[in-house]
């Protein structure tokens, strides 16, 4: 890994990672979670949508989808993903980890 770009390298790795298991969803998240930090909107956009694909009902893929949405002004997505927060009785705080 080069020290002076470690985020770049590891959004290199997700991908490659990504490349050999499209259905990687902790490397989709990793990749969304770069872009959510380098403000890249329409990459984190496809790496939600890819992650609500994949794994509709894994809390942090919703987490991730719903933080996008409210950066986003997404109102549908929003809809959608709190729709199925409260089938499976979670609650979305925004900016709550937890």
């Amino acid at each position: 890994m080069n020290a002076k770009r470690p985020i770049e390298d590891i959004a290199q790795l997700a991908r490659q990672q990504i490349g050999a298991n499209p259905r990687c969803v902790s490397a989709h998240l990793i990749l969304a979670q770069v872009y959510q930090g380098t403000a890249d909107m329409d990459r984190w956009r496809t790496q939600v949508l890819a992650m609500v694909e994949i794994a509709p009902t894994r809390v942090e893929v919703l987490r991730m989808g719903l933080e996008y949405a409210v950066k986003a002004g997404d109102v549908d997505l929003y809809n959608a993903l709190q729709e199925r927060m409260s089938k499976l009785g979670l609650v979305y705080v925004p900016g709550n980890p937890g």
